[in-house]
């Protein structure tokens, strides 16, 4: 753990603490590689502008409410009832209608076809605004007056501009005039428009009339239908930017979806009647014939009875021949079953199930039946690349084929029983031949009659049963929750896209803030710079506008931030300084432009008001500057001295008189800077210096650019680096913590400088904030005493 050292502790004059802030280049204080300086107390003093962003974002939602068209939800509960009751194709073995086909005829473009026409729906009237329409459904109803079919289909598109007596019909390039509820051509098409409401005058109103099968569709996909589990509940809801025409729309297709049961179930009734009436004609007329042959036949021979061996012989034969009959029932049933498997245009209505007894069967015909109503009802609202009508389909073959196998069987299982009754009839007949012929004759009429009886009774009770059923057919459907008029939009949603808006708005500054903070790649805090590198910050100094006008700012009296900065920045230094030995302090930095010469300059100028002989070592022999911003002719300096032409003494610049303070410019640029500063006669110049001065500064090149200042730091007792706020990389510290590790330079310690209380990074909060307004500007220069008389009490 880093120790918080105390430079003016008087224990640190030993020699392990008489450079309290040199490192020993390990990397043992623990500087982190977590560079990124995320300063939450920076990104919220932001706040003004995040509250302008939501502020904004309220507004918009405002604007974009005020102009969102609503839509409005009419819903309606509905119990579908389950009864056992004759259905489509069974007509004699009630079964119950598959819950799931019901809730698909709901949905059914077919039913909703038929609410638009019955309610004329495809005429649309809107009027135009500046930024949304208005659909003027329940306010203007138009329709087509004449009854021609093929006019009734047309397709319409035209605008009409109301006035106070009426109305102007535009289309196209033509105008005509309208009255209300009067007639009025469109072309070749008669309309009337009718006004229920008030509309306003000069607003054009768009009138458009659709393909009826269009708006089917338009319908069914605005039209919801949700069920509980294990209920025969539904809940039928139908959203339309018109709230009464979801009323209207919503009632429509209740009221025809129990229309088309009703009358689907009274036309499966209606078939099984037919088929029986289709039977009982010829049997009436077969019954009929033989009971006329039987009386003339009496009346002729004189006949009023039989014996009792052949009323037994005939009773035998009697249930016989009706065995035989539901045999032929069968027979006939199976051969219609058959014939209906084998047509494809064959429909439901043209197969019956009467005498079809085995159970098997039966149950597959049942669910080939049911298989196929599921085929129609998928069929109505998809097309025939639908993956499920495909797997309906699939079964349909597979359970067509399995029948088809079931009905061979049955037929062979009939003409075995078939058969054994005929043998058995044969048997009867030979007992009965023994008979006298007449009355064996007689007999067998009246067994033939009593057959027909049979038939005829059986066929007639199963008409009864139909035309009952027929009679007591009522909608299986039955409206527990009405729909009611919707009197709140369900879209847009207010609320939600109200604090949508205000959350996204205050949200962008806050990611753009944290994408500024997430690609910055400088240096912006104190923090941040002790994360990267553990060498000690000596001094953050602050921006100073007057650094680009004057390079020394220094004076006595000053009581600037910036001054006390330096004042703070030399006492630090002092306890780098040996006994009885100058102090000399190298200053270089990363690039170019973080302000290492003004800080070598003003550091100077600190140094010589305490009176200490001070020299200022323009070394930067590439790029010099510090003469130039003086205003010091560059022409004799330290390039003629290293060369051997001059002696330091003739380039010496007392720059005020009043000091021991000497500038030693970098004269005129050597094309060979760093043999220059490796000579003997450099060494000299040093050696000189160490011998005149008492603080000795030297300001070199950015030793991220060149190496001339790693050939001079063999003479100094400390290595200033220099970094720029806002402008030295990242990059660059990590650079400046490799030279410590491997010890370029002695004593290496940081200086942040140019420090800014405006913009983004400016550091206006905090501990420097404070200090700023509490600390260093509180004193007056009058107030305080000269820097000679704080040295002598010190």
């Amino acid at each position: 753990m880093k120790n918080d050292l105390n430079p003016w502790d008087t224990q640190m004059q030993s020699k392990e603490t008489a450079y309290p802030y040199q490192t020993n280049g390990n990397n043992s204080s623990g500087a982190s590689s977590n560079f990124l300086d995320i300063d939450f107390r920076r990104i919220l003093r932001m706040w003004p502008f995040i509250l302008l962003f939501a502020l904004l974002g309220g507004i918009a939602a405002k604007v974009v409410l005020r102009y969102m068209v609503p839509i409005y939800r009419a819903s309606s509960n509905v119990n579908i009832q389950q009864k056992e009751e004759f259905s489509l194709g069974q007509s004699l073995f009630g079964t119950r209608d598959p819950f799931n086909d019901k809730l698909a005829w709901f949905s059914s473009p077919t039913i909703a076809k038929e609410v638009v026409d019955n309610q004329n729906l495809r005429f649309v009237a809107v009027q135009k605004g500046v930024f949304k329409n208005k659909d003027l459904y329940g306010v203007i109803k138009w329709y087509i007056s004449s009854t021609d079919t093929s006019l009734q289909g047309s397709k319409l598109n035209f605008t009409i501009v109301p006035d106070a007596k009426g109305f102007r019909l535009i289309q196209g390039k033509s105008q005509i005039r309208g009255f209300w509820d009067k007639q009025i051509f469109v072309g070749n098409v008669p309309v009337i428009i009718e006004k229920y409401g008030d509309v306003s005058h000069e607003d054009e109103i768009v009138f458009t009339a659709t393909d009826p099968w269009e708006y089917a569709f338009q319908i069914t996909r605005n039209l919801q239908i949700s069920s509980v589990k294990e209920s025969n509940i539904i809940e039928v809801s139908f959203s339309d930017l018109s709230p009464k025409r979801a009323i209207h729309v919503l009632n429509g297709i209740i009221e025809v979806y129990n229309g088309f049961m009703i009358l689907e179930k009274e036309r499966s009734f209606s078939n099984a009647i037919s088929f029986i009436d289709s039977r009982l004609a010829p049997l009436n007329q077969e019954l009929n014939n033989i009971e006329t042959e039987n009386s003339i036949f009496k009346s002729r021979k004189g006949f009023t009875g039989v014996g009792s061996n052949g009323d037994l012989y005939q009773q035998k034969m009697l249930d016989l021949e009706k065995q035989l009959a539901d045999i032929r029932l069968q027979r006939q049933t199976i051969q219609a079953t058959e014939s209906y498997l084998k047509n494809p245009e064959s429909k439901d209505e043209n197969m019956s199930l009467i005498g079809i007894t085995d159970a098997y069967l039966q149950s597959l015909l049942i669910q080939f039946q049911k298989l196929r109503a599921d085929r129609i009802s998928l069929a109505y609202r998809v097309t025939d690349n639908n993956d499920d009508l495909k797997e309906l389909d699939k079964q349909i073959n597979s359970i067509k084929e399995n029948i088809i196998l079931q009905v061979g069987n049955f037929k062979k299982a009939i003409q075995l029983k078939e058969n054994n009754y005929q043998s058995l009839l044969q048997d009867s007949k030979n007992l009965l031949s023994s008979t006298p012929m007449d009355e064996k004759i007689l007999i067998d009429q009246e067994r033939q009659q009593n057959i027909k009886e049979q038939m005829f009774l059986i066929l007639l009770q199963k008409r009864e049963e139909a035309s009952i059923a027929k009679a007591s057919v009522t909608s299986d459907t039955k409206v527990l929750k009405p729909a009611l008029l919707p009197t709140e939009p369900v879209s847009p949603d207010s609320n939600k896209i109200l604090i949508s808006f205000i959350f996204g708005a205050a949200l962008l500054p806050l990611m753009f803030i944290l994408v500024v903070e997430l690609v910055n790649r400088k240096i912006v805090s104190r923090n941040q710079l002790e994360r990267i590198s553990d060498l000690p910050i000596l001094a953050d100094l602050e921006f100073d506008k007057e650094a680009s006008e004057n390079i020394v700012l220094m004076d006595k009296g000053s009581r600037t931030m910036f001054h006390e900065q330096i004042r703070s920045l030399r006492a630090n230094l002092i306890f780098y300084r040996k006994p009885n030995q100058p102090l000399v302090i190298l200053i270089t930095s990363s690039m170019s432009g973080e302000g290492k010469s003004f800080i070598s300059t003003n550091l100077a100028r600190s140094f010589s008001m305490l009176g200490e002989k001070t020299a200022l070592v323009e070394l930067d022999l590439r790029r010099p500057n510090i003469a130039k911003r003086l205003n010091i002719p560059n022409v004799n300096g330290l390039s003629k001295v290293f060369g051997g032409h001059l002696d330091p003494e003739n380039i010496k610049v007392p720059i005020i008189d009043s000091e021991k303070f000497d500038l030693y410019p970098s004269g005129t640029i050597p094309p060979n800077p760093s043999e220059l500063i490796s000579s003997e006669h450099a060494e000299k110049f040093m050696k000189y210096l160490q011998a005149n001065y008492d603080i000795i500064i030297v300001d070199t090149p950015p030793f991220g650019l060149v190496s001339d200042a790693q050939l001079i730091a063999k003479w100094c007792n400390i290595t200033l680096v220099i970094t720029r706020f806002n402008k030295t990389l990242i990059e660059h510290v990590k650079n400046i913590q490799r030279w410590n590790q491997q010890k370029l330079f002695p004593s290496m310690a940081l200086v942040l400088n140019a420090i800014q209380t405006t913009g983004y990074y400016g550091y206006n909060y905090g501990y420097y904030y404070y200090m700023k307004k509490k600390g260093y500007d509180y004193y007056t220069p009058s107030s305080v005493k000269s820097d000679e008389n704080q040295l002598n009490e010190s």
